[in-house]
């Protein structure tokens, strides 16, 4: 996911006036709301991940964060193959924590608390949204 979101990122601002980081759905108040992919991690997945291996007595040498860069606007587009491997370089032999929690919910809750969502409005993605940060 990191990698993804770090290559989603570097490409994110390439078309004037366009974000085009992909949006995630999410539920809360009993309706649906957008959040950027990147917005999604940071809020929920890598602080959740870290709490979890925190919970199961597990560490890792996993860089969670990823490059903040873009790509500079351009009129022209080129497409490029990118090619990934992936490969486990051990096992691992452990018991998980049985005790049940709700670790993600927690993040879940507080990104829909931040939103301030309701569910008598409808939204849509934000990919056309007019940018004032990184034009």
């Amino acid at each position: 996911m990191i990698v993804s979101i770090e290559v989603l990122n570097y490409f994110r601002y390439v078309f004037p006036q366009l974000d085009i980081m992909p949006e995630v759905i999410y539920f809360a108040n009993d309706t649906k709301a957008f959040k950027k992919v990147d917005v999604m991690y940071e809020t929920i997945v890598k602080p959740g991940f870290t709490e979890i291996m925190k919970k199961h007595n597990l560490d890792s040498d996993l860089d969670l964060s990823y490059s903040k860069e873009h790509f500079a606007r351009t009129k022209y587009f080129d497409q490029y193959d990118i090619n990934f491997l992936i490969k486990a370089e051990k096992s691992i032999d452990f018991k998980f924590n049985s005790e049940e929690s709700e670790i993600l919910l927690k993040y879940h809750e507080r990104l829909s608390e931040s939103d301030n969502i309701s569910s008598d409005i409808f939204r849509l993605p934000s990919y056309g949204k007019k940018l004032t940060s990184a034009t």
